[in-house]
């Protein structure tokens, strides 16, 4: 069952501007405008076409303008991307093919993206929680919810400033390996699908050749050397595999360097870093 939501855009989701194709297929309801209860303000260049809305702390509270469209499931998923909705996912999944030849088949999905609401029999995924004034709490999503309380009991917070962000580091693979083993042990599954995502930290960071590359291998060899150790003490049979390789780059291109150099990229000076205002004409990601 497809369903459909009401969402409200703004800024270059809206029709005429530069994301809008990622509503294609989307009908439009028409314009709209936020209740004046939001903290937020909408710049408006010379010829009267509205920016992206911004909050302002020496603003008065005031609407935004936008538009209303109806979305299917798979839309709003992936305009709620770091959700990891599993309607983002069209083919079958390999937990479902091997449930049909064994009804008694079970799968647990440790760290796999696309993890909510997946089908899997087990779940375990890095879930912030988002507040309504803007705050984030660092927290993991569970299925069965139970889990949640139990492995956070067992193994501590998950190290969510470890996972993502200038501070990634080893703790957040570590973390992962034992929840791994700790629901091996509670359920043994069928098949147990893990993430350990500590290579994609200084790989991509400072590059496959750097010499602390050879200490980061060592510390992910050492976690998965006592993950191996504990499938194999009980029977299971286990593939190593990665979904992409990283290489060194020899000519490296900066886009957003050279849109600012041409002066298409307005930017502030906040906190001590450098963040775009919203205006920018073109920004590489």
């Amino acid at each position: 069952m497809n369903n459909m939501h009401t969402v409200f855009v703004y800024g270059t989701l809206q029709q005429g501007c530069s994301n809008h194709i990622l509503l294609a297929g989307s009908t439009c309801l028409g314009p709209a405008v936020t209740e004046d209860a939001f903290v937020l303000r909408t710049l408006v260049d010379e010829r009267g076409h509205r920016g992206i809305p911004f909050v302002g702390r020496d603003l008065p509270i005031g609407p935004v303008h936008g538009e209303a469209y109806l979305v299917d499931d798979r839309t709003l998923a992936e305009h709620q991307f770091w959700k990891q909705s599993n309607h983002l996912v069209r083919g079958r999944k390999i937990w479902e093919v091997l449930r049909e030849r064994d009804p008694e088949f079970t799968c647990a999905k440790i760290f796999w993206w696309y993890n909510m609401y997946s089908g899997a029999d087990v779940s375990v995924t890095p879930r912030p929680l988002y507040l309504a004034d803007g705050g984030k709490v660092f927290d993991i999503y569970t299925h069965p919810m139970g889990e949640r309380e139990r492995l956070k009991k067992q193994l501590g917070d998950f190290p969510f400033q470890n996972f993502w962000g200038p501070m990634s580091g080893i703790e957040s693979s570590r973390w992962i390996a034992r929840s791994a083993m700790f629901l091996e042990e509670k359920y043994w599954p069928g098949l147990s699908l893990v993430y350990l995502p500590h290579l994609d930290y200084n790989l991509q960071r400072i590059g496959p050749e750097a010499r602390t590359i050879g200490t980061n291998l060592s510390e992910i060899d050492d976690i998965v050397g006592r993950l191996l150790n504990f499938y194999r003490q009980r029977d299971v049979q286990v593939v190593l595999l990665s979904e992409y390789g990283i290489t060194e780059v020899n000519r490296a291109i900066h886009p957003n360097r050279i849109f600012r150099d041409a002066g298409w990229l307005t930017v502030k000076d906040e906190l001590g870093l450098e963040l775009e205002c919203g205006c920018e004409l073109g920004f590489g990601l």
